[in-house]
């Protein structure tokens, strides 16, 4: 325990008071409680702070501490929406926040003393039993790419989009259009991979093979029907979309997907370059990315790099040279090509 030292007194004579200042206990469990006594004030600070931080990552994690300080207010089992719990602390009055240093990530709940319980059990139940809904995880891991993107001087915004639907597309090309005053490239590059069900086209469920190819086989068609309007009307633009060697390999239905991805640009070529619009494709090799390490077994990956003319993994740096040449001008004169990006793993003549 610690004491602050209080003096006071007249005429020569003095008191000595000593008021704890915090006080340290160990529960049961291990959890340290830190108590700090204010008894002049009538409201309660409720912190959690847990040893994590940027000192503790890796390369691999670098920024994981505050990717899962933003999803522990994402829902729980009992408060399934961050709505919930917001709407639970605001009916109490309080205020509740997070923050991530070096060495410390911390939650806190601030409220009048008599609500204190409320917010302890609002604060364990966010650490102890979050949700960590896929779809917000996709959500969050959109808005620090675009946080990220600002942080380096250039503009971005995170839009939220089902590439499926002609609603979804159009809506996300309005709010873009909405906030930077038009649209000049478009890069398709959503699918469904690293959570592909691994089954042949004999055997896949049909409902899922059906919405497998509404995202990816018409997902590119229904953003470039978005998109090209608004390019047209600046003059032109650039489109690139993200096929696969697979595409050339009879790979299944993702293969069946990306061999539709490349007619798809070519078909689309034809189409728009009377619009002063490009389109092309870069059909990327094995790419060492979270998506093929859940998908492809380690021992077949091996014997992908064994097989190549380059024998290693690509990796998404190897991509985007490529892609950046295809949307600038030095690319103005090339469209309806599907350029492999693949250290030698197919070649044609």
């Amino acid at each position: 325990m610690a004491f602050r030292v209080n003096c006071s007194g007249t005429n020569g004579v003095y008191t000595i008071d000593a008021v704890p200042v915090f006080e340290k206990t160990r529960l049961g469990n291990g959890v340290r409680v830190v108590t700090a006594p204010m008894p002049q004030i009538g409201s309660v600070s409720c912190f959690v702070t847990l040893a994590a931080g940027s000192r503790y990552e890796t390369a691999e994690s670098q920024g994981i501490a505050h990717f899962a300080e933003h999803m522990f207010f994402k829902g729980t089992e009992r408060r399934p929406t961050a709505r919930t719990i917001s709407t639970e602390i605001d009916a109490i009055g309080g205020e509740f926040n997070a923050f991530t240093g070096k060495e410390l990530t911390g939650y806190y709940v601030k409220c009048g003393s008599e609500t204190r319980d409320v917010a302890l059990d609002v604060l364990s139940d966010m650490l102890l039993h979050s949700r960590f809904d896929p779809t917000e995880i996709e959500k969050e891991k959109g808005e620090r790419v675009a946080a990220e993107i600002r942080m380096s001087g250039a503009e971005a915004q995170f839009i939220e989009v089902d590439v499926s639907s002609p609603s979804s597309t159009k809506a996300a090309a309005e709010r873009t259009v909405a906030a930077f005053g038009g649209i000049d490239f478009l890069v398709n590059n959503a699918a469904i991979f690293g959570t592909m069900k691994m089954t042949s086209l004999m055997d896949v469920d049909w409902a899922y093979y059906r919405r497998f190819m509404d995202v990816n086989m018409d997902g590119a068609l229904l953003m470039t029907r978005a998109c090209a309007p608004e390019m047209a009307k600046r003059g032109g633009g650039a489109i690139v979309n993200q096929s696969s060697t697979a595409s050339w390999m009879s790979a299944g239905y993702y293969g069946l997907a990306k061999l539709a991805m490349n007619g798809l640009t070519g078909a689309l070529a034809k189409e728009l370059g009377g619009r002063k619009i490009r389109v092309n494709a870069i059909a990327p090799g094995p790419t060492d990315t979270e998506a093929l390490r859940s998908v492809v077994p380690e021992v077949f990956k091996k014997q992908l790099v064994a097989s190549l003319a380059l024998p290693r993994l690509g990796t998404p740096d190897d991509l985007v040279p490529t892609c950046l040449f295809l949307l600038s001008d030095a690319a103005s004169w090339i469209t309806g090509q599907v350029i492999n990006v693949d250290g030698g793993q197919i070649m044609r003549p």
